[in-house]
């Protein structure tokens, strides 16, 4: 069975307080019955009630007594054990013969196969339940407790008497938990203070969710804190931190299994989404990350952070295998009060975990949009980069970090398909001093600023087949020690300008042809390429991006058979799917496949 599946197994209630997912819930002997005029007793089992009476009528000489045999039912309505798969939006489980996604009913999801099994990936909006299949209502399969600003206080989580405060949830909601639990918070509700989870305990086959429910505009809450938990989702949330003084956004430290999916966070101090201390099998998906802000207390603010805090020299380790996939961040920019520094951050100092950086769109930021940093494995796959232009440069060896996209270290990483224009660095690899190891191929780098489109530092590895746009008399790429070169290829690259310079970062430029003749490079040219040009505006709104006109290549281009750069000549990504890494020692090169959600997205190769 893998990470993060889940399954609607019978549920066994203990007191009427569990029976919440409807008005008028009652504890029975084998599980939740409601109010249902159709049955002669007034009340019908609910669909995760025990084996043959899920979804039956309660007799009406007996309250609670057996009509059935005992067994398991996964799916709404059905008696007995289920052969088949139960799966959500995370991953797979069957209880006998493979289900293939010919037999499967995905609803509104789409249907992906894990280890020939099929599993469910549930879009915006979805849920995940037995069948397997996706719905809008979590309720018809899981037990919900429900939460309403609008409410009087006293209530006790179900949909008709809900709690009112966050308060009143932190207090009653742990003793009552259970995994597969849906904590839902009213559309439209709105709470100014900060919500903490704390020793939540899903399980593979049934994650706690904490959601909405009801219809129009997502709950706002100033922060959500997930602790010392295991298999929990956060989604559909909007985190407004424009009010609350202190540190803001979504956080979660001391997890394992925990997915931030569809959530909008927005003028929060410090971090956007941060995943710290020991967390580990973590998805961040499809959020949209908006205006973080410094304080005294957060001086480098970041809109997604999957750090070790190295700012306070804590002793504890990120964890192991983390996503972040799709998601849309839009920083500060310089002359604002506060910037925000970084896009994503990702830290692993002593781990050797992977990394999946996948689709994002980033812009707004000062000095780097992805910098990946310290040990571990990383893939940066078809990201776009905009805007990010902040103080002046200088080189690692000067105290520099500034670039769109960052790998330094010991970081071992696969930068492929990614697009970065409008920044005054677009890509600086080997920073810090250590031995990073990369592979760079199939990217468009296009220069937005006097700087260097490509810094190149201590590292091995290759540089092959991109598609580099400096700007008007900025230099290809620069290196502070042409010795730090040794042990790097740069190969097929294409630097599409009439006139290409390079060297080393505070002397002469050396001419391409001169730079050609030292041997650091091979086969890669300098030249115009038709319908290329730099890029120095895009919409402020990266949800809007397509693919920029001005860096797909025309098609009267004589490489459109076997195109460079990130797209072809019809505007179509050149990379695909995420390749396994021959030296990582975890899932043969894989790392962490993660869940059905980002597998329907990007399979790995």
């Amino acid at each position: 069975m893998m990470p993060g599946c889940y399954r609607a197994d019978a549920f066994a209630c203990s007191d009427d307080r569990d029976c919440s997912s409807h008005a008028g819930g009652v504890c029975l002997s084998f599980g939740c019955a409601y109010p249902d005029a159709d049955c002669m007793s007034g009340l019908r089992y609910s669909d995760i009630a025990v084996g043959t009476i899920a979804g039956a009528c309660v007799e009406p000489d007996g309250l609670g007594a057996t009509t059935g045999t005992s067994g398991t039912s996964g799916t709404s309505g059905t008696s007995g054990t289920t052969g088949t798969s139960s799966v959500g939006d995370e991953s797979s489980e069957s209880g006998g013969e493979p289900i293939g996604c010919d037999a499967a009913d995905c609803g509104e999801g789409e249907c992906v196969l894990i280890d020939d099994e099929a599993a469910c990936a549930c879009g915006v909006g979805l849920y995940a339940a037995a069948g397997p299949t996706c719905v809008r209502d979590p309720c018809e399969h899981w037990r919900c407790f429900h939460v309403d600003s609008g409410a009087p206080e006293g209530g006790d989580g179900s949909r008709d008497a809900p709690w009112s405060t966050l308060d009143e949830l932190e207090a009653q909601y742990p003793a009552l938990q259970q995994p597969g639990d849906h904590v839902l918070l009213r559309r439209g509700a709105r709470w100014s203070d900060s919500l903490l989870l704390d020793d939540l305990v899903g399980t593979e086959d049934a994650p706690i969710v904490l959601g909405a429910y009801g219809t129009g505009d997502a709950p706002v809450l100033a922060r959500v804190r997930v602790y010392n938990s295991t298999f929990v989702t956060v989604r559909d949330l909007e985190i407004d931190g424009t009010d609350f003084g202190e540190n803001s956004g979504i956080r979660a430290q001391f997890v394992d299994h925990v997915i931030v999916r569809d959530n909008y966070v927005h003028d929060v101090i410090g971090e956007g989404i941060g995943l710290h201390y020991s967390a580990e099998h973590t998805v961040i998906i499809d959020n949209r990350v908006e205006r973080v802000r410094s304080a005294e207390t957060s001086p480098d603010p970041g809109l997604i952070v999957v750090a070790d805090d190295w700012w306070n020299s804590n002793s504890t380790d990120i964890g192991d295998h983390h996503y972040i996939v799709d998601n849309v961040l839009v920083g500060l920019p310089p002359a604002t009060e506060g910037p925000t520094d970084r896009g994503i951050v990702l830290s692993n100092r002593d781990g050797v975990g992977d990394f999946k950086v996948l689709g994002n769109r980033i812009t707004g930021v000062v000095r780097q949009g992805v910098w990946f940093q310290g040990r571990g494995y990383g893939w940066l796959l078809h990201n776009m980069i905009g805007g990010i232009d902040g103080a002046t440069f200088m080189p690692p060896s000067a105290g520099g970090w500034w670039g769109a996209l960052i790998v330094s270290h010991d970081a071992k990483v696969r930068v492929r398909g990614n697009l970065v224009f409008g920044a005054s660095l677009p890509f600086l690899v080997g920073a810090g001093g250590g031995e990073a190891e990369f592979e760079v191929e199939g990217n468009t780098f296009a220069g937005g600023g006097e700087g260097w489109t490509l810094w190149l530092g201590q590292a091995r590895g290759s540089i092959e087949n991109n598609l580099v746009i400096p700007d008007a008399g900025a230099a290809v790429h620069q290196t502070d020690d042409l010795g730090q070169l040794d042990d790097l290829a740069l190969r097929g690259n294409v630097y599409a300008s009439d006139v290409c310079s390079t060297g080393v970062f505070g002397e002469a430029p050396t001419d391409f042809e001169q730079w050609l003749a030292l041997g650091y490079e091979q086969e890669s040219v300098c030249e115009p390429v038709p319908g290329i040009s730099s890029v120095a505006e895009f919409p402020n709104n990266p949800a809007n991006w397509g693919p920029p006109g001005a860096l797909v290549p025309a098609a009267s281009w004589e490489r459109c058979g076997a195109p460079v750069g990130a797209l072809d000549c019809d505007g179509q990504p050149t990379q695909s799917g995420v390749r396994t890494w021959p030296s990582m020692p975890d899932n043969g090169g894989r790392g962490w496949e993660g869940p059905a959600l980002v597998r329907a997205r990007y399979p790995i190769d």
